[in-house]
């Protein structure tokens, strides 16, 4: 009666960045329908983190291939009750067709997940100065470039690994 789907980031090291590709769900979030990442304090995104030899302050980009709440959740954290950015000298690139579709969701659903997610991570974001668009097509790094991949959101993508034998998340 159950079907299990893996939340995951994936940390991409190239000579010139330490990249993370997605954020997960993050802990404090505000997401009531599913119990299991509502105001959550869970550990092992951190430990991941640190067992694959990288902090936050390590961080240099942030890929979110869409803003849902599990992928965006540990781009910011919450510190002395304000969201602040996880990853202290990372930018966070999404695609202007997603940043604006999820601008839209949050100010039909002020209080529904499409709210709390700009509230809680995508605003706080926004006023730090660390989101950025790029085009869904972007050269990233010469080892990382986005794929567009619309269909779940306007702006979703894809993010194709160059080096060796070459990956697509």
């Amino acid at each position: 009666d159950w079907i299990r789907l893996p939340v995951q980031a994936f940390l991409i090291r190239t000579p010139a960045r330490t990249i993370l590709v997605d954020a997960c769900v993050g802990d404090d979030k505000t997401v009531p329908h599913l119990p299991q990442w509502h105001r959550r304090k869970d550990p092992r995104f951190m430990a991941a983190l640190a067992a694959a030899g990288a902090r936050p302050e390590d961080v240099d980009l942030v890929l979110c291939t869409h803003l849902h709440v599990d992928h965006v959740g540990w781009t910011t954290r919450l510190v002395d009750g304000r969201w602040v950015p996880t990853f202290p000298n990372a930018r966070v690139l999404t695609t202007s067709a997603d940043l604006a579709y999820a601008e839209a969701r949050a100010e039909r659903e002020l209080e529904g997940v499409a709210g709390r997610v700009f509230a809680e991570t995508l605003g706080p974001l926004i006023e730090h100065g660390r989101i950025e668009t790029v085009a869904p097509d972007a050269e990233i790094d010469e080892a990382v470039r986005l794929r567009p991949t619309p269909g779940h959101t306007p702006g979703h993508v894809s993010v194709e690994i160059l080096a060796g034998e070459g990956a697509l998340v």
